[in-house]
């Protein structure tokens, strides 16, 4: 429900009523006690096995909040409410300040797995956005930026990637924007993750670990001609594992590319990186690399 309460002002309400059960069945072994897997790769489920609880809850759900729009460039939105068994928070902000500079932030606060949160991640992207690539390696980056603000997909990928459900809550904000033929993207954010796992499971000691992560990414590139076009990226993380004797990860990284279009899908590339990680237990590592390469698209 939705109550307008002032030209820019109005109240927003819920109630239903949900009933959540996460469970799982052990895979079948072979006499060497090793999963079985089926031609794709996944478990075979073992119909035999009793059904094992990771989340059970049902009951009312509610929410009540205000969304404020003082014109057509600001939204605001805030909710409080009760699901999953327990007190939920949840907002978004939207500023665009001109045509070229976009400021996104959003607060979340529910029950996810790896794939229901890049499902989630991926629908939550622009409509419009210009991935980048690390220069290196290839490997898409993990935020994106577009004219009507970006995303970033770090939670979901990075060093928290599990099989396991749990609750997750966290923020994250995003800066898009151009100026004098630089395009700009800044991605930083919070996510806590408590593990959902049986607590008659093998496992069942990684019940309830949190697991935090806290992010940063940065990008700036330019077109300088034509054929030619620069850029620059850089990244900060830190992943605080909750898991009894699993150590801390920092990893900070920089790198740097130039790029030019010779003929038809001629192109050539230079690239450079310094990459740093440190892990609680291991040792230190610092890794610097440069590429230059010609490449042929058809």
């Amino acid at each position: 429900m939705t109550v307008p309460v002032g030209p820019t002002l109005a109240l927003l309400g819920g109630v239903g009523y949900e009933d959540v059960e996460i469970s799982e069945r052990a895979p079948v072994v072979d006499t060497n006690g090793v999963p079985v897997r089926d031609a794709g790769g996944r478990f075979v489920t073992d119909p035999a096995s009793p059904r094992l609880l990771s989340f059970d809850t049902d009951g009312l759900i509610w929410d009540a909040g205000v969304m404020w729009q003082p014109n057509r460039r600001t939204s605001l939105t805030a909710k409080v409410g009760r699901r999953y068994g327990d007190t939920i928070y949840t907002g978004s902000f939207t500023y665009r300040a001109d045509h070229a500079t976009t400021v996104v932030v959003g607060v979340y606060d529910g029950l996810s797995s790896f794939g229901r949160g890049l499902s989630g991640g991926l629908s939550a992207l622009p409509t419009q956005f210009d991935p980048t690539r690390n220069p290196i390696s290839g490997d898409i980056n993990p935020c994106v930026f577009g004219e009507q603000g970006g995303g970033c997909l770090g939670n979901q990928l990075g060093g928290g990637t599990t099989s396991a459900q749990f609750r997750n809550s966290g923020v994250q904000a995003t800066l898009s924007s151009r100026v004098r033929g630089w395009t700009y993207g800044v991605g930083v954010g919070y996510d806590r993750r408590r593990l959902l796992v049986p607590r008659t499971s093998p496992i069942a000691s990684l019940n309830g670990i949190v697991d935090e992560n806290y992010y940063l990414f940065m990008t700036a590139g330019r077109q300088l001609d034509r054929d030619s076009d620069v850029a620059i990226t850089g990244y900060l993380n830190y992943f605080d594992n909750g898991a009894p004797g699993a150590g801390d990860v920092q990893s900070a990284g920089l790198s740097a590319y130039y790029s030019r279009r010779f003929w038809r899908g001629l192109s050539g590339t230079a690239a450079a990186s310094l990459n740093a990680f440190d892990q609680d237990g291991f040792n230190s590592e610092l890794i610097g690399s440069a590429l230059v390469g010609l490449r042929y698209n058809f």
